[in-house]
């Protein structure tokens, strides 16, 4: 992307959005399948349980995957600015 005219500080931020939708799209696919097939264990199973949504474990779940997706951008962002461009460019060429 900086071969194209990017800036660095476009790259980074385009970095650190894409982890942030892959994290909220994780998130969101976790409540939309997660939660039906937990009712459904549950209500199959025909145990003594009552299903209760995991409300803190899904903010803790969604905490993590934030954090995470983070700390890994942060990761990629700290090796990037090592690098200049044109060794950028001749590690990824094939």
């Amino acid at each position: 992307m900086r071969s194209i005219g990017l800036s660095r500080r476009q790259l980074l931020r385009t970095i650190q959005y894409e982890g942030l939708i892959l994290a909220f799209w994780h998130i969101l696919l976790t409540l939309c399948l997660g939660t039906p097939v937990g009712y459904y264990l549950v209500t199959y199973l025909k145990s003594p349980w009552v299903w209760r949504f995991p409300i803190y474990h899904f903010i803790g779940y969604a905490l993590v995957a934030i954090t995470f997706s983070v700390m890994i951008s942060t990761a990629i962002i700290h090796v990037l600015n090592k690098k200049i461009l044109v060794e950028q460019l001749r590690d990824h060429s094939i």
